[in-house]
């Protein structure tokens, strides 16, 4: 018993180390991530077109009721997120998510932009979009 019990532990570890490997290592199309990057820079437009100001947090465009929810982003060997992280400056920390950038003295406040190093499968950096 305690060997079938090994046995099927062992199966597991194997199934998940799979599953793990091939989860990291999808993607969404580049096309799908690109539409929603704009819209997610068109919803804070549309803020700061409607409160004359850029957002100091983009949770506030989201109360604004600008965009209904930040749209899920997966990048390879990234876990998948629905995050806006906020940044002082335009600065690549390769965490594969969004990132605003909150700081009125930088400038690029106001930028949405994509956390990766990594490059798309035509070879762009995710950042340059």
């Amino acid at each position: 018993m305690k060997k079938k019990i090994t046995i099927l532990t062992f199966i597991a570890a194997v199934l998940s180390i799979i599953f793990f490997f091939f989860y990291m290592h999808s993607s969404m199309d580049a096309a799908s991530i690109v539409r929603k990057l704009q819209g997610i820079r068109l919803s804070a437009q549309f803020f700061k077109n409607s409160m004359k100001r850029m957002p100091n947090d983009f949770s506030e465009v989201v109360q604004a009721k600008n965009l209904e929810g930040v749209p899920k982003i997966k990048l390879k060997w990234h876990f998948a997120s629905t995050k806006i992280l906020l940044r002082n400056d335009f600065i690549i920390e390769n965490t594969g998510t969004w990132v605003y950038v909150n700081n009125p003295k930088s400038s690029f406040f106001g930028t949405v932009f994509i956390d990766s190093s990594l490059k798309d499968e035509k070879g762009r950096y995710w950042s340059d979009f």
